[in-house]
């Protein structure tokens, strides 16, 4: 984990890969440490890194059930290994473009906004939206292509 000072906010960054499905107790280990890594920590919380295991699965409900994270995308599940995954930050943009039937070959990128506002923080689940209602500065490079849905989900 680090801390990074954007502009005399600190953000705390975590990262980590965990044991491939036949390590299932060290896992259950990273999972829960992870969740007291994120309840500890001052401020906001982002969490990139592979979770090796689907949405809804012990491992990634104790991150985010217990260690209070939000995942970037809940009605995504076919991912397996890659996830972003938030606290405390507003989230205003999300991509994934993947080029391969692995999540491995993947891109997934996160933009977020500082607030200190509790009404701003709890709001910012929205998940989908017409592009032309997101502010210009908020918006991916169209290079990122359209709109699919799930794994491989087409240009994206």
């Amino acid at each position: 984990s680090a801390v990074i000072d954007f502009g005399g906010n600190h953000v705390n960054v975590i990262t980590a890969h965990f044991g491939n499905e036949g390590d299932d107790l060290d896992r259950k280990l990273q999972a829960q440490y992870i969740a007291n890594l994120t309840l500890e920590a001052e401020g906001p919380v982002v969490y990139v890194g592979y979770l090796t295991s689907r949405p809804g699965s012990r491992d990634y409900k104790e991150i985010t059930g217990r260690g209070n994270m939000k995942d970037i995308d809940p009605s995504d599940v076919s991912r397996f290994c890659l996830y972003v995954l938030y606290n405390r930050v507003i989230r205003v943009g999300y991509a994934r473009i993947s080029h391969g039937t692995l999540s491995d070959t993947e891109v997934q990128l996160g933009r977020f906004r500082l607030s200190t506002l509790q009404s701003e923080l709890n709001a910012s689940t929205k998940i989908s939206t017409d592009s032309e209602s997101v502010p210009v500065e908020h918006r991916f490079t169209p290079v990122f292509g359209g709109y699919g849905v799930g794994h491989n989900g087409g240009s994206t």
